[in-house]
């Protein structure tokens, strides 16, 4: 079996828990890339990451926070460093 297109890269998605977001997170799980969720509703962001690996196989990391909050892309952006995730 062919490995799939994203297999080893991860991707980075806001507002991953309902919308736009929900839908390009779909799409890039599909495509087998990991990925690294977040948004403001933690137990939203669960909700998705619990389902797409379910469905496709692939790693989610899920972290919450309000990216339109002072020093919040910082803020992430540490913690994704914190978890060793690339």
């Amino acid at each position: 079996m062919a490995s799939k297109p994203g297999a080893g890269q991860t991707v980075l998605i806001t507002g991953a828990s309902a919308g736009i977001g929900v839908d390009l997170a779909e799409c890039f799980a599909r495509g087998g890339y990991d990925l690294i969720i977040t948004a403001r509703s933690e137990p939203a962001l669960q909700d998705v990451a619990k389902r797409l690996v379910a469905t496709h196989g692939v790693n989610v990391e899920v972290i919450s926070g309000d990216l339109g909050a002072i020093n919040s892309g910082a803020k992430l952006a540490s913690e994704i460093a914190r978890r060793g995730l690339t």
